[in-house]
C-alpha cells in the first residue's frame, strides 16, 4: 500500500514560511537604507604639536625595529 502525501505537505508548508522570512528580512533591509543621507561636512581639526603617539612595542621586541 502507496502512501500518499498530503497536496500541502511538510515541504511545501517549509518553503512557504522560508519565503515569508526571507520578505520579511527583505523588508527590514530596506528600510535600513538611507535614501538622501546629505550632505558630508568634514571637520578641520587644528593641527597637533604633540608628536603622534605609537603602540608601545610587545615584549621582547625592541623599540628601534
Amino acid at each position: 500500500m502507496a502512501k500518499a502525501t498530503p497536496p500541502d505537505g511538510g515541504l511545501s508548508s517549509y518553503r512557504r514560511e522560508a519565503a515569508e522570512l526571507f520578505a520579511a528580512s527583505a523588508q527590514r533591509r530596506r528600510r535600513r537604507a538611507i535614501a538622501d543621507p546629505g550632505p558630508i561636512v568634514e571637520i578641520e581639526e587644528a593641527p597637533s604639536t604633540a608628536p603622534a603617539r605609537r603602540r608601545r612595542p610587545a615584549p621582547g621586541m625592541s623599540e628601534l625595529d
